[in-house]
């Protein structure tokens, strides 16, 4: 519209009697006026979609020292990460440059101390333990949801713990015991990115040391709370001469996030120990004492066994399995534990749970299980894994398997197709293992 009106001022300008010199001071000084009218509006219509800048100042609860770096994520609706900064050190400023919308701020710090953070960045992936054995770092976490429009915006976000403090102090262990593990399950094998517990049914492997006091302790460690209504603990001792035994104890409670809990086990009944750590920062510890060694399961016999006769029954738990198939070859089981894993990376995912026998189905295996396990079986199953709190099978979700080296995957339905995996999928994961009839 200004270009018009300006030739329209040209062509007056050319039938005026104003001088040369006077009619082009005339014309710049026009233009200069439209352009300038013209950024004023473009400027006016476009400062709606203008970034904002959220400042954050990020906090612990009962102000204990946060451990840096210290990430920050912005979620969309979808989960969609819209902007995000790590903060190396105290001091730095904080700041999420966002378009007006709603939006989930997350904060996660402590993490160098054995976590893995997803590589792809969204709400529902997972951080994960790198090791069994938990973390040597407290990993803090704090989310707030937010506004951003067209105003100055600032958040506050308190930090708190994500994990429980595990604390173990053994009394009265023999002498001539070795070796000390002590292992506790269920327990969460990961959190979400936006703060969501999920792989249930993990367990948690630690280490004893024989303190200068004749008490078998392990050293602090950091793990995901329990994830059933009660916690097992297994206890296996190593002699000197390489004989096992292991011992099992039912807590009824678990492990809870930002709280202590601290174990005391007494082998032969006598005056129980380290029931009274206190560790700074954390809510009201959950203190456990229990005796042992009463009842000893002699060998590496789980104390997940659910049959004790010679029979072993189709759908049973046995020997940290689920009985799958029994015939003149063996015994075929599938694992108790359930994990996430995209098909690109089942390589690495098989390299570190892949020990002791236990391997992803092959095609023959994949179709036994989808036969063994339909319908009235399956929900039969799944009370069971559930009543031992154990992660159910989903019937809704697809499992991987190996087809002649090709990663493929079927379901738990009688209409399940057995179809090569896609690779923007997560699907799940169950392991097998044979033990031979020899055994």
């Amino acid at each position: 519209m200004e270009i018009m009106n300006l030739k329209k001022l040209l062509s007056t300008l050319k039938n005026s009697n104003m001088s040369k010199k006077g009619a082009q001071t005339f014309i710049i000084v026009s233009f200069l006026c439209l352009l300038v009218s013209s950024c004023q509006k473009i400027s006016e219509e476009t400062i709606g979609q203008e970034s904002q800048i959220l400042k954050v100042k990020a906090r612990s609860a009962e102000n204990i020292q946060i451990e840096y770096p210290l990430y920050l994520y912005a979620f969309d609706k979808e989960g969609t990460c819209s902007a995000s900064q790590t903060v190396q050190q105290a001091g730095d400023t904080i700041g999420l440059k966002l378009t007006s919308g709603e939006y989930r701020i997350v904060a996660i710090a402590g993490v160098k101390g054995g976590y893995v953070l997803p590589q792809k960045v969204h709400a529902l992936e997972e951080i994960v333990l790198q090791s069994t054995q938990g973390a040597t770092t407290p990993m803090m976490m704090g989310k707030a949801d937010v506004k951003v429009d067209n105003k100055p915006i600032s958040l506050n976000i308190t930090l708190s713990y994500a994990v429980s403090s595990i604390s173990i102090a053994l009394n009265g262990i023999p002498n001539d015991v070795s070796g000390v593990q002590f292992t506790l399950s269920p327990m969460y094998g990961s959190v979400t990115m936006n703060g969501e517990y999920g792989q249930e049914a993990k367990k948690i492997e630690i280490p004893c040391q024989m303190a200068t006091d004749s008490i078998w302790r392990a050293n602090t460690i950091y793990t995901f709370p329990g994830s059933g209504n009660e916690t097992v603990f297994s206890i296996l001792l190593t002699s000197k001469d390489g004989k096992q035994a292991t011992y099992a104890y039912t807590y009824k409670g678990k492990p809870e996030a930002n709280h202590p809990f601290n174990i005391s086990g007494n082998y032969s009944g006598g005056v129980m120990v380290g029931s009274d750590f206190i560790i700074d920062g954390w809510d009201t510890s959950i203190d456990v004492e229990f005796d042992f060694g009463t009842s000893p399961t002699q060998g590496n016999t789980s104390d997940n066994n659910s049959n004790t006769d010679e029979t072993i029954e189709v759908g049973s738990i046995w020997n940290n399995g689920i009985v799958v198939e029994t015939n003149e070859e063996g015994i075929l089981l599938m694992s108790l534990e359930e994990w996430g894993c995209y098909a690109g990376d089942l390589a690495e995912f098989l390299e570190e749970y892949s020990t002791n026998g236990w391997l992803l189905p092959n095609e023959t295996q994949a179709r036994t299980l989808n036969a063994t396990f339909q319908n009235e079986a399956l929900d039969t199953l799944n009370e069971l894994l559930e009543a031992e709190a154990y992660t159910p099978i989903n019937i809704d979700k697809r499992y991987l398997y190996d087809q002649d080296g090709e990663v493929y995957a079927f379901g738990f339905k009688s209409s399940s197709k057995f179809q090569e995996a896609g690779t923007q999928t997560k699907y799940r994961v169950r392991l097998v293992k044979i033990i031979s009839s020899n055994n």
